[in-house]
Formats: structure tokens, sequence, C-alpha cells
């Protein structure tokens, strides 16, 4: 609450909100750039820890697949790996940009 400008209180409080409504109203939609901002960083960490996580621990998986390609020196399936790798991530950022845009319309 601290980020919000005391403005957008003083206009709840002149419209007589109930305290349910000022969070629904003010508060939720200030703080909801910053939830979106902190979804985007996430699903870009968790997928560089899943690949991770395949890489050292499962018998099966992308990881798995850009490992035992690397260490078996089978360039071409560890490129295929790396290209599935960075068109998942670029659609994850295509879908979490069109969530962005869905829920925040002012925004530019």
């Amino acid at each position: 609450m601290v980020s919000i400008d005391n403005i957008y209180f003083d206009v709840a409080k002149n419209f007589c909100l109930r305290r349910r409504d000022l969070y629904f109203r003010v508060i939720f939609p200030a703080a909801l750039p910053l939830m979106i901002a902190g979804l985007k960083l996430a699903l870009g960490v968790s997928l560089l820890l899943i690949v991770a996580a395949e890489m050292l621990g499962a018998d099966r998986g992308i990881g798995h697949l850009i490992w035992e390609s690397w260490q078996t020196f089978t360039v071409p399936r560890m490129y295929v790996g790396l290209i599935i790798i960075s068109a998942l991530g670029y659609l994850l950022s295509v879908i979490a940009d069109q969530v962005e845009r869905t829920l925040l319309p002012w925004r530019d």
C-alpha cells in the first residue's frame, strides 16, 4: 500500500467504499502489475530449473536429452533439445504477455 498514491485512497474514501471494495477496486489493481512481473520472472526461472533438474536426475526429458547428447557428442540432438527449450520459453513469454495485456488494459 506504500507504493499506491494517496489520491486513490482519498477518492475511495469520498465514494465511501467498504474495506472489501477498497481491496478489489484500489489495492488489487495497483498490485497486479507487480504480480504479473513476478509471474514472468518465475516462468523463466522455473523453465531453467526444470531443465537443470532433468539434466542431473532424470531418465528422460529435454534436459536429459541435452545432457546425454553432450556426453555422446551427438550435437544435432543436443541442438534439437536447445531449440525446443527456446521455443517453449518463447511460447511461455508470449502467453504471459497476452495475460498481461488482458488483465492490464490500461498499461502501454
